[in-house]
């Protein structure tokens, strides 16, 4: 644990997270105030570890993705979460209490990141599957991504799905309240990439390690901007 990561939940926030009133009240607010509709539901992966990885447009992306994921049978999925959120109340020790991991993104942060990415493997290898935001930050233009999700399937030998996030962008913006509760919002799952492949043809044309890496990012990225509903930013 490093200094900034707070103490395990107590017994309570377990308890809580476990709770499948929890789960169903998280579901009926993304189904009744988000009208969250599913598309490509065909390319979850039920049953075994995958890497989930989608664009950041508000502060509910996280919420939104666990109540899908959470009314999907036989997936159990670990978020890779802000750092910082872990320490807010109430959503913090329920997040993670539900397991989530800490990243913090943070330039002289590299070590904790690492340490990041050792925790989310042992999660794949041990059958869970993990969700991560490669921009590492809310955007208002799809930005460039880290190669964590890429790196993480392609090391556990794990599928890659993109997601898309639309009709996520007005949730975070300075409206009044309800609205701000309220919105339209579809989450896209697309096609599962295999990064081995991905990198196989790339190191067959004379790619290295950091080429091949790039590739399965890339490809990541465009599966992921292929849905948007706002700009897409070009990688720099």
């Amino acid at each position: 644990m490093n200094a900034e990561e707070p103490p395990p939940p107590g017994w309570f926030w377990r308890g809580l997270a476990r709770s499948p009133l929890l789960w169903l009240g998280l579901r009926t607010w993304s189904r009744g105030l988000l009208r969250v509709h599913v598309e490509g539901a065909e390319n979850l992966r039920p049953g075994s570890p995958a890497v989930y990885a989608g664009n950041h447009g508000s502060h509910y992306d996280l919420l939104i993705l666990l109540a899908v994921l959470s009314g999907t049978p036989r997936i159990r999925v670990v978020p890779a979460s802000w750092h910082k959120l872990l320490t807010m109340p109430v959503v913090g020790p329920l997040l993670r209490a539900h397991g989530a991991v800490p990243v913090n993104h943070a330039p002289e942060a590299a070590a904790e990141r690492t340490v990041t990415l050792r925790r989310l493997l042992g999660h794949l290898r041990a059958g869970r599957s993990v969700a991560i935001w490669p921009e590492g930050r809310r955007n208002d233009r799809l930005g460039s991504f880290e190669p964590g999700a890429a790196l993480l399937a392609w090391q556990a030998g794990v599928p890659l799905v993109p997601f898309t996030l639309r009709g996520v962008q007005p949730l975070f913006k300075k409206v009044g309240w309800p609205d701000r509760l309220t919105g339209k919002v579809t989450v896209v799952f697309h096609a599962a990439l295999d990064p081995r492949a991905i990198a196989a043809t790339v190191a067959a044309q004379g790619g290295d390690f950091a080429a091949q890496l790039a590739a399965v990012t890339a490809e990541l990225r465009n599966g992921v901007a292929g849905a948007l509903d706002y700009p897409d930013r070009p990688a720099a």
